[in-house]
């Protein structure tokens, strides 16, 4: 048997709120959803309390920079201003 697909937002919402809330335990959540890791719920009901709802959503854009922040980053690097 594999890995359990990824939870859904608002399944991610619906378990914080509720744990929030006191109705489920993280324990409670954990076999609910099928996940192995008291982290995980963890980690979502603190970008919750720090984020809101946007921050249990995922990324799916790639960045883009501008042409101009691409030059400056180049032209720093090739003046050694990183440092390493």
């Amino acid at each position: 048997m594999g890995r359990k697909l990824k939870c859904t937002v608002e399944e991610k919402v619906a378990a914080v709120e509720d744990y929030l809330n006191g109705t489920r335990s993280v324990s409670e959540i954990m076999a609910d959803l099928s996940i192995k890791s008291t982290r995980t719920i963890r980690d979502w009901i603190l970008a919750y309390q720090n984020g809101g709802i946007e921050a249990l959503c995922p990324v799916t854009a790639n960045h883009s920079y501008s042409k101009e922040f691409k030059l400056e980053m180049i032209q720093r690097y090739c003046r050694g201003r990183f440092g390493h």
